[in-house]
C-alpha cells in the first residue's frame, strides 16, 4: 500500500507512477529476499516486510510516493529453489533416520556382548574378538544390503 504524497513528482519524475512502484516493489522484495535463508522467510515474515517497506520508501520518494505498508499476501519460489529445499529436507530426514539407526546399532552390539558374558559365563574374549563381533554387528544392522557370510582367512 502507498499514496501520492508529491502530485507534481509523481508526474513529472516518472512517465507512470504506478508502474514504476510496481517494478521497484519488486525489486526491494528480491533484494531483501536474497539475503534471507527460505526457512527464516516463514517464521520472521514481519521483520521481512518492515525490511521491504523501508528499501521500496526509499526508491519511491523520487515518484512522490510513499510506503504505508508492505505485505506478502503469498510466497512463491521458482523450481530450482523447490528442488533444492527437497534435497535439504531429504537429506535432513536421511541423516535422522541414520542417527537412529546408528543409536540402535550400538544398543544391539553392546547388548549382545553383555548377553554372551551373562550366557556363557566361562568364555573369555580378547578386545580384539569383542572388537570383531561389535564391527560385524555394527555392520550388518546399520548396511543397507542383507547380510553376506564371510570367512576370515
Amino acid at each position: 500500500m502507498y499514496r501520492v504524497v508529491d502530485a507534481k513528482a509523481a508526474s513529472f519524475n516518472v512517465q507512470d507512477y504506478k508502474k514504476f512502484v510496481q517494478l521497484q516493489a519488486t525489486a526491494a522484495l528480491k533484494l531483501v529476499v536474497q539475503a534471507v535463508k527460505y526457512d527464516d522467510l516463514r517464521k520472521d515474515s514481519t521483520h521481512l516486510m518492515n525490511k521491504c517497506q523501508l528499501e521500496l520508501d526509499e526508491h519511491i520518494v523520487k515518484a512522490g510516493c510513499k510506503v504505508d505498508s508492505f505485505v506478502l499476501n503469498e510466497l512463491n519460489y521458482a523450481p530450482e529453489m523447490a528442488a533444492a529445499m527437497l534435497k535439504r529436507q531429504q537429506a535432513s530426514a536421511l541423516i535422522d533416520a541414520r542417527e537412529i539407526i546408528a543409536d540402535g546399532a550400538v544398543s544391539i552390539a553392546s547388548s549382545a556382548l553383555q548377553k554372551l558374558e551373562v550366557a556363557m559365563p566361562g568364555l573369555r574374549m580378547s578386545d580384539e574378538q569383542k572388537v570383531r563381533i561389535v564391527t560385524n554387528l555394527l555392520t550388518i544392522t546399520t548396511g543397507d544390503d542383507n547380510a553376506q557370510p564371510t570367512l576370515s582367512l
